[in-house]
């Protein structure tokens, strides 16, 4: 994996400190290649999220240290605030309202919404006694595979191309940097721009992805050189734990010669190669395509997501217009776990061993013996992190503690407020506090979504919330007779429903 630049800067828990961190993120996004415009929105958001954390972490005239690391990441810039002081809640800070503002003048929370709206990544993880990590980042700007075709510095795809006749011969193989731009006009010439996985449409961020092993991306050439095909790994963590298989177009003029099972084929031997624990795909539902793919390469359905992601635009597919899209997860273990303890919430027992085992695991079950009095004193440990481009938000707690309920439950409200579609919740189920804890959720207004395999140690109970959304489950397409059974299962959980 390509080394990038990482700095550290601590700072005093003072106002008067924040212009030593503003001269330090300055230089530190210079050096990496932002703009002045997008340095000077860096430097913005930091001085709120410090302005912020300053005012709600600290007594009156408490002396501390704040610790902030600058990380070069594949597509920009990180910045990790490092916060040891009372413990706080970014999402108990003030929510905006425009109504409030033009009432009486209250811009309480403008800081955040500001953050929100000029960094890719505005998030935090309590750490619980090592303190809080406040997250930002930024990604560099570059130009769009469609700002290159107007521009004239490549051409658009001949979308007259037909394969009447004998079929040309292609082979399979790595993406090469230099061929990045012409994946990125496929996907475009595919799905317009209507595709969810933003990136691939940026020349520059595809091969900075790839080089950093966070993607591998596979495609089909002709002998000619031209990609007619392309599909990629996304990888969940460093760890060689999860990797997403998607990321799939193809030229439409070249269906029929089994490109996309070719691709899969060459990236699920990657993996196997790479050790990687399994393989996942977000499969539609408007449409049973993309899920009888899934099975085919031994696939099989263990959540569904409601209301994920924008609706795709599929050139030559019919369907009908729906307001989002619904995503199936299929899974497939490539190194199954030896043995699995789960202590999953008595009502959701049955469905929970019926998809571990449709995923072809037999995990032990075992009653929890704990309550809610014995997290009293201990500190919750959350990763919250708002998708904006799909428009959703997840919260995952790696951690019980005594206000757990409470926190979720800010949270929830705050991305209500910023209009996040659904909400996802992700509960450990090797955590005998999930199965007491999880009819507080449901209190709340989660509901079962389903499951995300992991090891021994880290597979999750998903549940999901609709921000004032009635779902119509009857629009949903599914390929698999279990995938039909957990979609009867979610819409009886589902309150709204």
């Amino acid at each position: 994996m390509k080394v990038f630049h990482r700095s550290k800067l601590s700072i005093q828990n003072d106002i008067g400190s924040l212009p030593e961190a503003e001269a330090c993120v300055c230089k530190v996004a210079e050096q990496i290649g932002f703009s002045d415009h997008d340095n000077k929105q860096i430097q913005l958001a930091q001085e709120e999220a410090l302005t912020n954390i300053i005012k709600h972490s600290f007594v009156p005239g408490q002396l501390e240290d704040i610790v902030i690391e600058f990380c070069q990441v594949p597509l920009g810039l990180k910045i990790s605030i490092w916060v040891k002081g009372i413990p706080f809640d970014p999402a108990l800070f003030p929510v905006y309202s425009r109504k409030s503002l033009e009432k009486k003048y209250d811009d309480r929370g403008l800081g955040t919404y500001l953050i929100r709206n000029v960094m890719d990544e505005y998030s935090y993880i309590n750490h619980g006694h090592d303190g809080i990590e406040v997250i930002l980042a930024k990604n560099l700007a570059t130009r769009s595979i469609e700002d290159l075709i107007n521009d004239g510095e490549t051409e658009a795809i001949d979308s007259t191309y037909s394969t009447d006749g004998e079929k040309p011969e292609y082979s399979i193989g790595l993406m090469n940097a230099e061929e990045a731009v012409e994946v990125s006009r496929l996907a475009y010439y595919s799905y317009g721009y209507t595709y969810p996985y933003e990136n691939i449409y940026y020349p520059d961020k595809v091969v900075r992805l790839n080089e950093s092993g966070r993607l591998v991306s596979m495609v089909a050439r002709l002998e000619s050189g031209e990609i007619i095909g392309h599909s990629a790994l996304s990888m969940e963590s460093d760890d060689n734990s999860n990797a997403e298989l998607g990321i799939a177009f193809s030229n439409p003029g070249y269906r029929g010669m089994g490109i996309m099972n070719k691709l899969w084929e060459a990236l699920i031997d990657k993996a196997i190669k790479e050790k990687i624990l399994g393989v996942y795909a977000m499969t539609v539902t408007t449409h049973p395509y993309s899920q009888m793919a899934a099975h085919h390469f031994g696939m099989k359905d263990c959540a569904l997501l409601l209301s994920k992601v924008p609706v795709l635009k599929f050139k030559d597919i019919r369907e009908e217009s729906h307001p989002r899209e619904s995503i199936m997860i299929a899974y497939r273990y490539l190194n199954p776990p030896v043995s699995m303890t789960i202590y999953p919430p008595k009502k959701h027992v049955k469905m929970i061993r019926n998809i571990f085992r449709n995923i072809g695991v037999e995990p032990e079950v075992t009653e929890s013996k704990v309550s809610l009095s014995d997290l009293k004193g201990k500190r919750s440990k959350l990763k919250v992190k708002p998708d904006t481009e799909f428009v959703t938000a997840n919260i995952q707690v790696d951690q019980y503690g005594e206000h757990t309920i409470k926190k979720v439950a800010e949270d929830l409200r705050q991305f209500c407020v910023e209009r996040y579609e659904t909400i996802y919740l992700s509960l450990s189920l090797n955590d005998p506090f999930t199965a007491i804890l999880c009819q507080e959720f449901e209190k709340l207004g989660f509901f079962f979504s389903g499951i995300h395999p992991g090891d021994n140690d880290v597979s999750f109970l998903t549940l999901q919330y609709l921000n004032n959304q009635v779902m119509d489950y009857g629009v949903l397409n599914l390929d698999s007779k279990f995938g039909k059974e957990l979609m009867n299962y979610v819409e009886k959980c589902d309150p709204n429903a």
